[in-house]
């Protein structure tokens, strides 16, 4: 199954130091036509389709963040906050801190990671910060989801 290599290859990447990785790998597979179109302001001036889209540009420069939800101005740098909409007037976009790509990245793997059932996925006991034993790396990364300060102490079950 296609996300069970790319778990399988975030084992790799969280063991090994590359932890954006196996996110990125999966999005580069995801198909973000399919999903919704939610337009999102990219740090570099552009407007993405919705957060898959942006998630995918962000894995190819890690310094692209979201700027604001809705579409950058036609013709102004990333910085500007008001855009002029078809048929005059403007829209002004609240004032806000960049959302970290990774994040939003991450939110978009886990979305799909929900839906999968990690039972049928290779028994490979770890141990996590939480001191409790996750049978694989699907279990763990689930939980990883809602408590993301969570990380693998070792690759064995918890004493």
């Amino acid at each position: 199954m296609k996300l069970a290599s790319v778990i399988l290859l975030g084992f790799f990447t969280v063991c090994c130091g590359q932890y954006d990785t196996y996110y990125c790998r999966y999005l580069s597979n995801a198909d973000c036509t399919s999903k919704p179109e939610d337009l999102q302001c990219g740090t570099d001036g552009n407007t993405y389709y919705n957060d898959c889209d942006l998630s995918k540009a962000h894995c190819k420069d890690n310094s692209l963040h979201r700027r604001y939800k809705g579409p950058c101005p036609v013709d102004s740098v990333a910085t500007t906050t008001t855009s002029k909409p078809i048929g005059g007037g403007s829209i002004t976009h609240p004032t806000q801190a960049p959302i970290n790509g990774s994040e939003i990245a991450f939110d978009i793997f886990c979305l799909d990671l929900f839906h999968h059932d990690c039972s049928n996925e290779m028994a490979q006991p770890l141990c996590a910060s939480n001191g409790k034993t996750y049978q694989n790396l699907c279990e763990y990364e689930k939980t990883k989801c809602t408590h993301r300060e969570l990380q693998i102490v070792k690759n064995a079950p918890c004493n």
